[in-house]
């Protein structure tokens, strides 16, 4: 959910060439104008907008506007869980689910079906020992130690 002082930084961020007067960005972000002042103080002091001419401002850097509000926007923690399911029961508790993702060798497993090996791909397993995969090797099978 966005905050009201994401609002007034995603604003400038929209169209970075025009000026603003701050009362229509506290107007268009739905916030008091005492709040954008404070942002907009901010904001000034960092070098991101100038003030041209009072109640006024204009972007001076949208890079560093950007890094600012994404340092400040706190994602939630993620959960993770351990499954033993396979493969095929995965992909069928995940269809059509958002905010799901797979991570590490599952995730990998996932792409496989969407990518085209060209060339041997070597990986280690627990035993310590590289084993050579071909492309076409890697569906469905597990290496044996060798």
């Amino acid at each position: 959910m966005e905050t009201l002082t994401d609002s007034v930084y995603r604003l400038p961020l929209i169209n970075p060439r025009q000026s603003w007067i701050q009362r229509e960005l506290a107007s268009r972000a739905h916030c008091s104008p005492a709040h954008v002042s404070r942002i907009v103080g901010s904001l000034v002091s960092s070098g991101v907008v100038s003030q041209p001419y009072k109640n006024r401002v204009r972007l001076v850097s949208p890079a560093k506007l950007l890094t600012l509000w994404a340092a400040r926007r706190r994602m939630p923690e993620p959960v993770y869980a351990s499954t033993k399911l396979g493969q095929e029961e995965i992909e069928r508790a995940l269809q059509g689910r958002q905010g799901v993702a797979l991570t590490l060798f599952r995730a990998a497993w996932h792409r496989t079906k969407f990518v085209s090996m060209v060339g041997p791909l070597f990986q280690e397993y627990d035993w310590g020992e590289s084993v050579l995969l071909r492309g076409n090797d890697l569906r469905g099978k597990t290496p044996q130690r060798g």
